[in-house]
């Protein structure tokens, strides 16, 4: 049964006594709580150090007072040097991870402010996870020698540098300070951070290879899971779709929480003509964070995609509520008679204007593309675009994108 140490602030130890304890053992983790571990008489710092070394993970409870807290930075630093690769993020309440520790932002952490059930079966699975510390697509546990260790120590000071400079997105000097700390240590995190800077100057090739070799090394299994949802996202630049999807799917088979992994491939699986997989994915996404913009969005552009016209609306309905300035298509904020058929003529407009870019498609969707566009017919293709011409607002962007269109498809329609 793996022990772990709870770091905390003394503000929120009611309800980390009431609401996660109890669910945490349930679920077979025995936790070091000081409290309750703690005898009257002990020294407390003596006790608390006792702790820390006889847990195989910490898991910090954040929140404003814990981040502020002494004694929960001593905690993080002492588990970041001793435990490297088992902390444990929980988000208790909005706060300012960096206060806490510079490389706490870093790692993913878990919400507990929605389903609380939900919240204690991840931090579960991270801290199971955190005591196996695999290296990913290897059967055997990858760690680290004790001189690796001191070289990965020596080598925080430039680490803490180049997350500041990432920070204050200065990625050059996020770059350098990353690569003069890999001269010490080729540690996994050093690529990592190297990556993000690469990523950030938009380098996505020198970004893909540093990804590559941080999920390579290992062990780091709080992080492993944003290194593949990051390399996804830089392959998704590069239009290397299908590549993009599987470092999607790796990343949500080793945290099915992880927000921009669900994301980026519910914006890929539209982009691959896949609109009721995308569906999923970002109804996902919603219902880890009920206020996600982006979440309502893209998920209400897939239905369109589907023709299920009332859901769109409904999910645009939901966005314009949580932000009144999100842009959302004209004939959809307000639906009158005509709303339908101009939605019916964009769906066609969409499929129409996607075959300038088809070149970019996976085969099987530019078959689906093709497939769909005979289905429509040129005649009606023709008509529709027209309509759209016709009704939709000059200053709409789909206005513009069918008066591009419209001539190649009667071109193609003489032919």
């Amino acid at each position: 049964m793996p022990t772990a140490f709870i770091s905390h602030s003394s503000e929120d130890r009611a309800f980390i006594e009431s609401e996660i304890l109890p669910r945490l053992k349930a679920r077979g983790i025995d936790v070091w709580f000081s409290p309750h571990s703690i005898q009257t008489a002990d020294n407390w710092e003596r006790a608390i150090k006792a702790g820390l070394e006889s847990s195989d993970v910490l898991v910090v409870m954040m929140s404003p007072p814990a981040m502020a807290s002494e004694w929960v930075r001593a905690e993080l630093h002492w588990a970041f040097t001793e435990r490297p690769g088992r902390v444990v993020p929980v988000m208790l309440a909005p706060c300012k991870a960096s206060e806490g520790h510079l490389r706490l932002p870093l790692l993913h952490h878990v919400e507990f402010r929605a389903n609380a059930d939900e919240a204690v079966d991840m931090i579960a699975t991270q801290v199971t996870r955190a005591c196996s510390a695999k290296a990913v697509g290897d059967g055997q546990a990858a760690v680290m020698s004790a001189d690796e260790e001191r070289a990965a120590e020596r080598s925080s000071p430039l680490l803490e540098l180049a997350l500041a400079c990432l920070k204050t997105q200065d990625y050059p000097q996020a770059i350098a300070h990353s690569t003069s700390a890999l001269e010490i240590s080729k540690h996994a995190g050093a690529y990592y951070l190297r990556g993000l800077g690469y990523f950030g100057a938009k380098d996505w090739s020198r970004a893909i290879d540093d990804f590559s070799v941080a999920i390579e090394r290992g062990p780091m299994p709080a992080l492993t899971p944003l290194v593949f949802a990051k390399r996804a996202r830089a392959r998704a630049e590069k239009h290397d779709d299908l590549r993009a999807i599987l470092d999607c799917d790796h990343a949500l088979k080793l945290d099915p929480s992880n927000f921009e992994a669900l994301a980026t491939r519910g914006s890929l699986r539209r982009r691959t003509l896949q609109p009721e997989k995308a569906v999923e994915d970002f109804s996902a996404v919603v219902r880890l964070n009920p206020k996600s913009i982006e979440g309502y969005s893209q998920r209400a552009e897939a239905y369109r995609e589907m023709g299920d016209f009332d859901f769109a609306v409904a999910d645009f309905k939901t966005l314009l509520a949580l932000s009144p300035a999100a842009r959302v298509p004209w004939h959809m904020r307000t639906v009158t008679a005509d709303s339908r058929a101009i939605e019916s003529a964009l769906n066609t407009l969409r499929i129409a204007g996607r075959v300038k870019d088809i070149e970019r498609l996976p085969p099987a969707a530019q078959a689906q593309l093709l497939a769909g566009l005979m289905k429509i017919g040129f005649s009606r293709a023709i008509g529709d675009v027209e309509f759209v011409i016709q009704k939709v607002p000059n200053t709409e962007p789909e206005h513009l994108l069918a008066l591009r269109v419209i001539g190649p498809l009667r071109d193609a329609w003489k032919q």
